[in-house]
């Protein structure tokens, strides 16, 4: 499961607290593993800063889930249905990504009307076309949790601030990406970084790509590539390439990935770090 932090846009006001909120992107059957993320985020972080959450989903959910996440945080939720235009590629119909009830045994998943939205237009919508929606247009940082996403450590820091005042732009959960996924997504960003130097920042880390070390880091989606994944469709295989392409068009200090720091000896149940924190 995984959690990243993104930022929409840089603030000036430094000294003002950050306009930020949790996104999840949530189904009626997402319902017990969202309530455990939101309940750990709370117990470990939230309570002290009030944070919005911000659901999003294909359908209208129900009374029973908008109770029960909102009984579950003090903060205040906000519930929002993706629009059709939002989740089909501008180079095809809303419809297209879509499987009959016949291709999945006849059990419907949550989607658009009586169609079964495919794992491609989910993708492709968080992979950007979220930062977009109309209601966060108020927040300049997000944090997008997947229902099921676990934070076991008490996070002393207040996230979104530091990032803000550093000028980290997005931050990531490590464990997302293993040494061998990173080998086999390495080509199309090699291919890509060799199609548009001009997109690469000059202080971008390249020795992990190249094999000096198998680090990994992440970033903000380039729009250039960003509608070359529309135009092939190809958004579930290749996010991984999506977000490791985004990395390489920001300096090193941008990124936060989640490594833990490696003198912290694990025995405590407090993050007193940013590193720690994203490591959860």
């Amino acid at each position: 499961m995984s959690s990243f932090v993104h930022g929409l846009a840089t603030s000036s006001a430094t000294d003002q607290r950050p306009r930020a909120a949790f996104v999840s992107l949530a189904h009626e059957n997402d319902l017990s593993a969202l309530l455990s993320s939101i309940s750990q985020l709370e117990e470990t972080f939230n309570y002290r800063y009030q944070y919005h959450w911000i659901f999003f989903s294909t359908q209208p959910l129900s009374e029973e889930f908008r109770q029960q996440t909102s009984n579950a945080t003090g903060a205040v939720c906000l519930y929002e249905v993706i629009s059709e235009d939002k989740l089909a590629s501008p180079k095809q119909p809303a419809a297209f990504n879509t499987l009959p009830p016949a291709q999945t045994g006849g059990e419907h998943v949550s989607g658009i009307g009586r169609q079964v939205q495919s794992l491609d237009q989910i993708s492709r919508w968080n992979s950007g076309p979220f930062a977009s929606e109309n209601r966060l247009r108020y927040y300049d940082w997000i944090w997008r949790i997947e229902p099921g996403a676990q934070f076991t450590h008490d996070i002393t820091f207040d996230v979104f601030r530091f990032m803000r005042d550093h000028e980290i732009a997005y931050g990531f959960n490590e464990a997302l990406l293993d040494k061998d996924e990173i080998r086999t997504h390495s080509r199309p960003v090699i291919s890509f970084i060799d199609k548009h130097p001009d997109l690469l920042h000059a202080d971008a880390d390249l020795s992990w790509l190249l094999g000096c070390n198998d680090g990994s880091t992440a970033a903000k989606i380039r729009a250039n590539e960003f509608r070359r994944y529309d135009r092939t469709g190809s958004w579930w295989t290749d996010l991984i390439s999506l977000t490791m392409q985004g990395s390489l068009s920001r300096p090193d200090y941008g990124i936060a990935d989640g490594q833990q720091d490696k003198n912290h000896d694990g025995d405590g149940d407090e993050v007193g770090s940013p590193a720690e924190a994203f490591a959860s």
